[in-house]
């Protein structure tokens, strides 16, 4: 029956198209940036320091697009491991530059904090594992480079094949900008993940670069004490990564409407995914959209979408339900084996443009099918005020709540892990980030920024870090 399945994706696949890319517009983009940053504690020391910079690219002839990124960089970071193999971490100073194609950026680095607490009970024989460091360094992870190629056969139709294709559909929580660029910010207030919705794939924090499978393109909700605050659900409107597909778009003035396919790196005829997207305008004020991640495949993410766009006050309101029809198990907190629960996120942003001034008030709520798990909220709010026609002042600050296993309030349950859990939260974040820009002129930008970050893990342990940097932008006409 599968393998009937990839003949139905490949006609899909060349009956539909593509419009939406990283680049926009034709043309070279180079991003700059220098900065550091260290932790807030006693002694503490600096964490991390250094440069790096992102060349894009983009090319229109004739009927194709060509277009793709490297990033490089010179990155000193302070991190601790196990240099001598005694099973203990060592503390490796920050003395040296490493050079190279890099998927650094100014949010990874300025999580990846050292003081690793894990915390291990024994359940009925079996291990349990919770951790109060910080995963938020797979929450900020990009890509060291992408190339894309577009074939358009016909207008409004588009064919691609890319490392990352970027067609997305409709609202969801954002960062801001790409991770390189400056306006780059937490999403869904910083929570912790071993998700990497790079390419769509689920990762172990052990290989964050593996390849690629079929069986890696799935979502399943984060275990409250397998990071320091956690809650994060993905929400799969950008339907096509690290993919090949299409994507047809249709315009009349009045009715507007997108469709597209992507069959994700790693499908197999023995076990084929397709991801789909849809988007429609039915008049100029509202756009729907929907999409579904991994047809054919356990652990499927839907996704539905809707915009308000009145230019100076915009609603953006979003649904995600994850792991739909998984049959995997796991043992949970007193040994018994439990179905993979789904989970579920939704939120909405307002976005009000009056005069110079921009502000986008963001809110979301996640919860789980996971009785024990439970709902993680987050709020954010994005202003900017031009001040001139150069100047202009933004700032981005947020806060997060994660989620907590309501069993650690249970003495039965503390005796089962042999550990007292009585005091232990979901653990919050607090985040704030201002920033000022400065236009040179039509192709070059200055950004000045100072990044803090509050975290409080599930089991009280607290991380201060902050970061400032400057990034410069230059852009042909």
């Amino acid at each position: 029956m599968k393998k009937c399945f990839l003949p139905f994706a490949a006609l899909i696949f060349f009956t539909a198209t593509a419009f939406s890319q990283v680049m926009q517009e034709a043309g070279i983009k180079n991003t700059a940036w220098s900065g550091l940053g260290m932790p807030i504690a006693d002694g503490a020391g600096l964490h991390f320091y250094g440069v790096t910079d992102t060349l894009q690219a983009r090319i229109d002839i004739d009927r194709f697009t060509l277009e793709g990124m490297v990033s490089w960089g010179a990155l000193a970071v302070d991190y601790e491991r196990d240099t001598d193999g005694d099973g203990d971490t060592d503390e490796v100073d920050i003395d040296y530059f490493q050079f190279g194609n890099s998927d650094y950026n100014p949010l990874k680095a300025h999580y990846q904090i050292s003081d690793n607490k894990v915390y291990t009970g024994t359940i009925r024989g079996s291990n349990r594992v919770f951790n109060s460091w910080a995963y938020t360094a797979t929450n900020t992870l990009q890509d060291s480079y992408y190339v894309n190629f577009l074939f358009h056969p016909i207008k409004d139709i588009d064919l691609g094949i890319g490392t990352k294709l970027n067609w997305k559909v409709g609202p969801a929580p954002r960062y801001g900008a790409w991770l390189w660029e400056p306006d780059a910010h937490v999403r869904q207030g910083g929570f912790s993940t071993a998700y990497d919705d790079r390419n769509g794939a689920y990762c172990d924090n052990k290989n964050l670069n593996k390849t690629q499978t079929y069986s890696t393109y799935k979502y399943r909700p984060d275990a409250p004490g397998s990071a320091d605050v956690v809650g994060f659900v993905h929400y799969a409107n950008r339907y096509a990564k690290t993919a090949m597909g299409g994507r047809y778009h249709y315009n009349n003035g009045d009715l507007k409407f997108e469709v597209g396919a992507a069959i994700p790196q790693g499908t197999n005829t023995d076990d084929p995914v397709v991801n789909l997207g849809l988007e429609v305008s039915p008049i100029k004020e509202l756009s729907l959209a929907a999409a579904y991640e991994g047809l054919g495949q356990d652990y499927g993410n839907f996704y539905s979408g809707l915009t308000f766009d009145f230019t100076q006050f915009i609603l953006e309101a979003y649904l995600a339900i994850d792991a739909i029809g998984g049959d995997s198990y796991y043992i949970n907190g007193t040994g018994e084996r439990t179905k993979q629960p789904m989970a579920y996120g939704t939120g909405a942003a307002i976005t009000l443009n009056i005069d110079k001034v921009t502000l986008r008030p963001e809110a979301g709520i996640n919860f789980f099918e996971n009785k024990h798990f439970t709902p993680a909220f987050f709020g954010g709010l994005w202003a900017e005020l031009g001040i001139t026609k150069e100047f202009a002042f933004k700032a981005y600050g947020s806060f997060a709540v994660g989620s907590k296993d309501n069993r650690w309030d249970d003495d039965t349950y503390q005796r089962a892990i042999g550990k007292d859990t009585e005091d232990w939260t979901g653990g919050h974040i607090i985040s704030a980030r201002p920033e000022v820009e400065f236009k040179i002129n039509s192709q070059h930008t200055l950004d000045a920024y100072f990044n803090f970050e509050h975290r409080k893990a599930f089991d009280g342990n607290k991380r201060n870090c902050w970061s400032t940097g400057i990034y410069w932008t230059y852009k042909t006409k």
